[in-house]
């Protein structure tokens, strides 16, 4: 790391240079098949200005609501048995309700995942569960403007708590997760402002401690972790480099490395340009500016999609190589946000919501109550929603169905 406390990342990437897919218009046209622009209902909308203020939103309200949620809640009796009470466990962890992703993925680790859960239930202590999540609000515009957290995030860490509460009800001593920010690692990845990730993260832990939920959610920094295991990170980052180039160079159309560089580009910051430049850039809407800036733009958003996303698979492996998040919390039961064979997927919204990461978008409060997650360029073309505002704040909190 550097002195800033940044992560120092990789800048060779000449072999994207030699890459059959930096044809920008492919990148283009994979980019508007995919499920963001299929998301995106109502471009011919104008943009309304129905809004509201409030003074404060209530945290005590909302942990009010939360409770009464965790009252409805089954309660059961844990078996003496420790296999079977591992078993009820995993049964709650692996509901609907909270499990994202499909059912093999977690089978494929289920052994791991009973035996960390036995040695815990054998010893009576609480189940601690490990989840890196919460970088920050994607800078896209067209996704969300606000910097800070707001209700999308407040609402998944509900989601967390009730997870926890629903397992306190069959076994006592209960669980604890644990989450990894992992925003100031990502920052210069994504060339994001590494301040603002960390009043991100800042923030996420202030709504945890406003809700009372230390007991149950605490928030760690991934800088911290690859601080403390600094030497074989570099040295797994240098060799994470060298797979990541081979790999690339030798399986330039690799689906996974497809779908991440798309993924990569709605995600990179697009601040800096306007909005009706991106919807005609992601969305293949009409633009009525200069054509050759629309085309420079585009061009410069592809090469920096191309040389984040090289990065951030750099990062990944070498986390991932040097198992540095089981490393650092041997016993954990490791789950993520992100569906994959052999870890178990949490959904940290609703399942009915468009998008599982309430960083991604903005949170939206039905009719009924739900909660969910939205494109805000499209939300706020639909006259069905005010954006409520918290008084002094320059962007919603949340959108409200009317």
């Amino acid at each position: 790391m550097d002195d800033s406390g940044r992560v120092n990342t990789l800048s060779n990437l000449s072999i994207l240079e030699n890459s059959k897919e930096t044809d920008h218009g492919v990148l283009i046209r994979r980019i508007l098949m995919s499920g963001m622009v299929k998301s995106y209902q109502s471009l011919s909308n104008p943009e309304h200005n129905q809004k509201k203020s409030i003074p404060y939103f209530d945290f005590e309200e909302y942990k009010k609501q939360l409770d009464e949620k965790a009252k409805r809640l089954k309660r059961g009796k844990l078996s003496d048995d420790v296999g079977l009470a591992v078993q009820q466990i995993i049964g709650i962890l692996t509901k609907k309700r909270y499990r994202r992703g499909p059912p093999k993925h977690f089978e494929v680790a289920r052994d791991d995942y009973e035996n960390r859960l036995s040695e815990a239930i054998s010893k009576k202590e609480k189940l601690l569960l490990v989840l890196p999540s919460f970088p920050v609000k994607c800078w896209n515009p067209l996704k969300v403007e606000r910097r800070m957290p707001d209700l999308a995030e407040l609402n998944c860490i509900g989601r967390l708590y009730l997870l926890c509460k629903e397992i306190e009800l069959i076994y006592k001593p209960g669980a604890k997760i644990i989450l990894i920010a992992d925003g100031p690692i990502y920052a210069d990845i994504f060339n994001e402002p590494l301040n603002v990730a960390i009043q991100y993260k800042q923030k996420v832990i202030d709504f945890i401690r406003q809700l009372g939920l230390d007991q149950y959610i605490i928030m760690h920094d991934m800088v911290d972790l690859i601080s403390r295991n600094s030497a074989d990170f570099v040295e797994a980052e240098e060799v994470a480099k060298m797979q990541v180039e081979t790999f690339w160079r030798e399986n330039p159309n690799n689906k996974h490395r497809l779908m991440l560089v798309e993924n990569t580009m709605s995600n990179i910051n697009v601040a800096a340009y306007p909005k009706d430049m991106l919807r005609a850039i992601f969305f293949d809407t009409k633009y009525n500016g200069d054509i050759v800036e629309l085309n420079m733009a585009k061009d410069e958003i592809c090469k920096q999609t191309e040389i984040s996303a090289f990065k951030y698979a750099t990062l990944l492996q070498a986390i991932n190589s040097m198992e540095l998040v089981m490393k650092c919390y041997p016993g954990c039961i490791r789950v993520t946000c992100h569906p994959k064979p052999g870890q178990l997927g949490l959904h940290l919204v609703s399942p009915n919501s468009r998008f599982n990461f309430p960083w991604n978008g903005v949170g939206v409060k039905k009719k009924n109550g739900e909660i969910t997650v939205s494109l805000e360029d499209e939300v706020r073309r639909d006259k069905r929603y005010v954006a409520v505002y918290i008084e002094g704040e320059e962007f919603p909190f949340y959108y409200e169905e009317q």
